[in-house]
């Protein structure tokens, strides 16, 4: 089974072993189905994330870790400027405080953590 590109063991022990070796493989490797991309809303304040998964398999929790690493020149000065920061996080979601402006190309690729 594969979930955004990336294959998954079947918590009910029903994957095949050669399916649990590359998981456990391309973790090691380091490519673990961590990161997503988002654009800050422009003429707004925050911005919600909600991941679109299946049920128990949210990627944010309320304990993870997210770093923003900017994309473009507007997201980097957003983050420079210091007005910029994770305000909420829960099972699947989390919340972006920034600054309210009309920029439309303020985008981060996140990773996950935790």
């Amino acid at each position: 089974m594969a979930l955004n590109g990336f294959l998954v063991v079947d918590p009910n022990g029903r994957s095949k072993p050669h399916d649990t070796a590359a998981v456990v493989n391309s973790t090691r490797a380091g490519k673990i189905n961590c990161l997503f991309e988002v654009t800050m809303t422009a003429g707004a304040g925050k911005t919600k994330v909600t991941e679109a998964t299946h049920p128990g398999a949210a990627r944010i929790g309320p304990n993870s870790h997210l770093d923003p690493e900017p994309l473009t020149a507007t997201a980097a000065t957003e983050k420079v400027n210091g007005t910029f920061r994770v305000s909420a996080r829960d099972n699947g979601t989390c919340t972006f405080v920034h600054a309210n402006s009309g920029v439309t190309d303020r985008t981060f690729r996140v990773s996950i953590t935790g």
